[in-house]
């Protein structure tokens, strides 16, 4: 997805969600992703990607107001 805005003037300025926060009530929701070009690997964006993960949920493990609860 993309998060940003079309201005009433012909601005336009969005970017690719790759990793992102949501915290709602108590709880918290993420998601991860890449951009993913000719010559990726796949296994090293599939690494990426969980990497991603692991440093958005250990964001939240020094949140003082969040406790955090993984599958």
């Amino acid at each position: 997805g993309a998060i940003g805005y079309f201005g009433f003037n012909g601005n336009l300025d969005i970017n690719i969600v790759i990793r992102t926060f949501l915290i709602k009530g108590k709880k918290a929701y993420f998601q991860v992703g890449g951009g993913i070009v000719y010559d990726s690997d796949p296994a090293e964006e599939y690494q990426e990607t969980l990497d991603k993960a692991k440093a958005l949920i250990q964001a939240l493990r020094l949140s003082p107001k969040v406790a955090v609860k993984t599958a």
